[in-house]
């Protein structure tokens, strides 16, 4: 199934309360964070996380275990970044890195009921992280290396365009869930008062 992605258009645009009256409320939040990671906003990196980690937790199933992983660590993980290359301050950091948990898959009906399963790379890869971030914030000389050095490759296009990827699937597959009514259905519910 081909997966169309949105036209750029700079040239044609609706007022807000235009796109309020034709776009669901969903839908304009999507379109929102899809441009903020299209514009490379890093400091929203940390609400779309939010949104996206909300989403999968209302609805479960909506992604993969590893799929919500990468992404929702992928987000975090570059604000986080961000953070500590601009101001590393563990008292800023910390709370972003707390937020930063393996996401849990509901209980198979083969598990027992209560159990619940978490993805061991994903989880592997959180503690990395957590662990370097610390370096990073107790070692000046390791982070300006860092920062000169394996950002710029590590956390460069290509991380770019594969949170891209993961957003737009995550995007697709919560518009899949938005009902939109066709016209005949508007049509009988349609009451002049």
């Amino acid at each position: 199934m081909a997966e169309k992605k949105p036209r750029e258009t700079a040239d044609v645009s609706l007022p807000f309360a235009a796109l309020q009256l034709l776009a669901p409320p969903v839908r304009l939040v999507s379109a929102a964070l899809w441009k903020a990671l299209k514009r490379r906003d890093v400091t929203q990196y940390g609400v779309v996380e939010e949104f996206v980690t909300s989403a999968c937790e209302t609805v479960p199933g909506l992604l993969t275990v590893r799929h919500q992983g990468k992404l929702t660590l992928g987000l975090r993980g570059r604000l986080i970044l961000e953070l500590c290359r601009t101001q590393p301050d563990p008292e800023v950091i910390e709370p972003h890195l707390r937020r930063i948990r393996a996401p849990a898959s509901p209980p198979s009906s083969s598990s027992a009921p209560a159990a619940v399963r978490k993805d061991v790379k994903i989880a592997r890869t959180i503690e990395s992280f957590h662990s370097f971030v610390r370096t990073l914030l107790t070692d000046p000389t390791e982070r300006e290396l860092f920062f000169k050095e394996e950002f710029p490759v590590d956390y460069g296009p290509k991380f770019d365009e594969e949170l891209e990827k993961l957003l737009w699937e995550f995007l697709i597959r919560l518009d899949q869930l938005l009902p939109v009514p066709n016209l005949a259905q508007v049509a009988s519910e349609f009451v002049l008062l």
